[in-house]
């Protein structure tokens, strides 16, 4: 039995795929990974969990989290270098979306004051508060349950 030429590509060198040269074909031979096949086959070690939550209450921290808030006061930072921080409202619970090096009126466009705005990242507890540090999407409506992608992150 012949294979369909259409799988030939499958079976080539792994340098035959865009991107990958010489080092990183040695590279993926340490996993054994030697052909394009090899790829499919091959399980991704970890993901992450974005689905939309209601509220961040009964989540662990640290953990990533997906939630639908409205956007409350916004507090510059105290000093130089410092986070800024703006208040943020789920359907049961308040919370801190932090922000380092947060430029301008960033902040205020891209989270205007009483506006609901769909935010994912990493939940961390501290003193006390609940604090989403460094969130890596904002959007402003709710599409299926699920953030559009976005080619920006909001840092």
């Amino acid at each position: 039995m012949s294979r369909q030429a259409v799988l030939f590509p499958l079976f080539a060198g792994a340098e035959t795929l865009p991107g990958v040269g010489a080092k990183t074909a040695k590279s993926l031979e340490q996993i054994d990974i030697t052909r394009p096949r090899d790829m499919l086959f091959t399980l991704p070690l970890t993901g992450i969990d974005r689905a939309l939550r209601d509220t961040i209450q009964g989540v662990a921290p640290p953990a990533t989290v997906t939630v639908e808030v409205t956007i409350g006061a916004h507090v510059p930072p105290r000093r130089k270098g410092g986070p800024a921080r703006v208040f943020v409202r789920d359907a049961k619970t308040e919370f801190q979306l932090v922000f380092f090096h947060a430029r301008g009126d960033f902040l205020s466009r891209h989270l205007p004051t009483g506006q609901r705005r769909v935010v994912s990242g990493k939940l961390r507890s501290s003193t006390g508060w609940r604090r989403s540090s460094i969130p890596t999407t904002s959007c402003g409506r709710r599409r299926r349950g699920i953030c559009p992608p976005s080619n920006r992150s909001i840092r």
